[in-house]
């Protein structure tokens, strides 16, 4: 009977792949182990908001983060 290797997915190549690529994007992202099967991708809501606010070209604009009844929201507040 072989013994298993011990895998630890955050080694995985399609995860780190996975990292590089939100990085890449400019998103602030980091990789917590939970166990050997199991990590969480974490990525700031600052960041999400930058990478909106890249997109959106009126340039007028004001991006924050608000919470209404327990929610966040991004809110994107326009002028003339």
């Amino acid at each position: 009977m072989s013994q298993l290797q011990k895998y630890e997915l955050a080694k995985d190549p399609r995860v780190i792949r996975a990292m590089k690529n939100l990085r890449t994007m400019g998103l602030d992202a980091k990789l917590v182990p939970i166990s050997d099967n199991e990590v969480s991708i974490f990525i700031s809501l600052g960041s999400i908001a930058k990478l909106i606010e890249k997109k959106i070209a009126y340039p007028n604009k004001f991006l924050k983060i608000t919470n209404v009844d327990n929610k966040d929201y991004l809110v994107i507040d326009l002028w003339k």
